[in-house]
């Protein structure tokens, strides 16, 4: 029987599966990159406790984007701390929601614990639990696809990569890891 640390163990994504360009990225350029265009037209709205939370997302400078992955259109947020940029082991952590749940609500969670640590944090809107939920290669597709677009912008190139999930979450990010 796995237990959640055995699972979140074998989650850690290495850098060498998810990796994005070679080029030097800067603070600055990833600031730019988060600051245009944060919430775009065609995202999916949230209700609820999830309006606020995308508020706070938004006014802490994080970024929605779109992202096609499956027969579904859906997107990612990305939360990138100023103390990611000067962290001797920077860290992304890749985040699955849980059944009906969405990426905002698990940056609230657990944004303060992670940008104290200087960790980015990126969740993807997956479909959790539903019948319309991506695949397990669609989600690392997706990661991946994830990585390449950020990474143009933001220094994630040299980053270890975690991937972590909470409920059917969890159980997708071992899929994933396999």
């Amino acid at each position: 029987m796995l237990n959640s640390k055995k699972i979140l163990a074998l989650a850690i994504l290495s850098a060498t599966l998810l990796s994005s360009p070679t080029q030097a990225q800067t603070q600055a350029s990833c600031t730019t990159y988060l600051a245009t265009n944060p919430n775009p037209t065609g995202i999916p709205t949230v209700s609820g406790p999830g309006v606020a939370q995308r508020t706070a997302l938004l006014a802490a400078g994080g970024k929605l984007a779109a992202i096609g992955i499956g027969s579904n259109s859906r997107y990612y947020t990305v939360s990138i701390p100023s103390a990611f940029y000067t962290a001797s082991k920077p860290v992304v952590v890749f985040d699955l929601h849980g059944t009906g749940g969405y990426p905002e609500a698990e940056w609230n969670d657990w944004h303060t614990a992670l940008a104290s640590r200087g960790y980015a944090f990126i969740g993807l809107a997956w479909g959790g639990g539903t019948p319309s939920a991506a695949t397990d290669t669609e989600i690392y597709a997706a990661f991946k696809q994830i990585v390449q677009e950020v990474g143009v912008s933001c220094p994630l190139a040299g980053a270890t990569k975690w991937l972590m999930g909470f409920s059917v979450g969890s159980a997708m990010s071992f899929a994933v890891m396999i």
